[in-house]
């Protein structure tokens, strides 16, 4: 079975993170956010809260959690540290392979230009 998507953010709270699709980011990420079109414009907007909600939610590390779920300072760190907007890219790449079960999406084929 091929491998699904991952994003990975180099240097992130001094380490390689990489950002997961399971479903529970998924049912995380939708339910606490108001759902993907509420997730894209706040990324789009550059809201922190969509940011740290998808980081939290998505990172793994040698599949255990790479911040624990009780002490946000570490992420809250490495968000500062990294750049909000550096991190915008990633996050949505991520989104996107959320939303489409850990695969890229499907791009439309169209006829423009066929004769």
């Amino acid at each position: 079975m091929a491998k699904q998507g991952e994003v990975t953010i180099n240097g992130l709270g001094g380490v390689e993170v990489v950002l997961k699709p399971t479903p529970f980011a998924l049912r995380t990420v939708l339910t606490e956010m108001g759902g993907a079109r509420s997730v894209y414009s706040a990324l789009y907007n550059m809201e922190y809260s969509a940011i740290f909600g998808i980081l939290k939610a998505g990172t793994r590390r040698n599949e255990s959690e790479l911040w624990d779920k009780n002490d946000t300072a570490a992420l809250e760190k490495a968000i500062f540290e990294y750049g909000l907007s550096d991190l915008i890219e990633p996050c949505t790449k991520y989104l996107t392979l959320l939303i489409n079960g850990g695969r890229e999406p499907k791009e439309e084929e169209t006829n423009a230009g066929e004769a």
